[in-house]
């Protein structure tokens, strides 16, 4: 992805030392508000982590967010980078890549943030049950359930050697399932099958 292709600039200096990291536009589809109530009970929890949110986009919700960010008492979790052309060098001292959406393809995002070594939270929408298993290689939760979102957070956090684990695995399934080797293997294999499809449609009308 462009993404990956310019990861020779250097990183950037981390903000919090559990970092939290979400790439997309500020509209509701992506479930920022979300994250941030779910991260506002982890906070209450834990209320002496240097830990926080790092908001990587620009959008219509942006104003909201902010005010639900000082609502939420999170002024001094919460950075809003707007828009960024390469988040790479943020996303490569992140902990933990979050999507949250109501409705999402399979995110780039969430795929490159899984290679940069982030442990993924993501929500049961388009592909990602296909190449996320929860609590092995990332968690998956329900649109809107703060709890467990404050409980996977949490869990991360309290357990750097899960969190280890897991993103070694994150990054291990970009590897084996995303790899230019496996997609051409894939399309090849496709390909192929469509044709010997079409053949034996083409000897059943002859």
């Amino acid at each position: 992805t462009t993404l990956l292709n310019k990861k020779s600039q250097p990183i950037a200096p981390k903000i919090f030392d559990f970092q939290i990291s979400t790439v997309g536009i500020l509209t509701k589809r992506k479930g920022h508000d979300f994250l941030l109530r779910g991260f506002a009970q982890f906070i209450n929890q834990e209320p002496n982590a240097n830990a926080g949110i790092v908001i990587i986009g620009d959008g219509v919700l942006k104003h909201e967010l902010q005010e639900l960010v000082e609502k939420l008492h999170l002024t001094q979790h919460v950075h809003f980078t707007g828009f960024v052309e390469n988040p790479y060098p943020l996303m490569a001292v992140s902990d933990v890549i979050a999507m949250l959406s109501t409705n999402e393809g399979i995110s780039n995002a969430l795929l490159e943030g899984m290679y940069l070594e982030n442990v993924p939270i993501s929500t049961f929408v388009g592909g990602t049950t296909e190449f996320i298993q929860d609590g092995k290689n990332g968690f998956l939760i329900d649109y809107g359930n703060k709890n467990k979102l404050a409980t996977t957070l949490l869990t991360i956090y309290n357990n750097n050697i899960l969190k280890e684990n897991i993103s070694l695995a994150a990054k291990s399934t970009i590897l084996t399932q995303f790899s230019l080797t496996r997609m051409t293997q894939t399309l090849t294999q496709l390909c192929e099958t469509t044709i010997k499809h079409k053949a034996a449609q083409h000897a059943a009308y002859n």
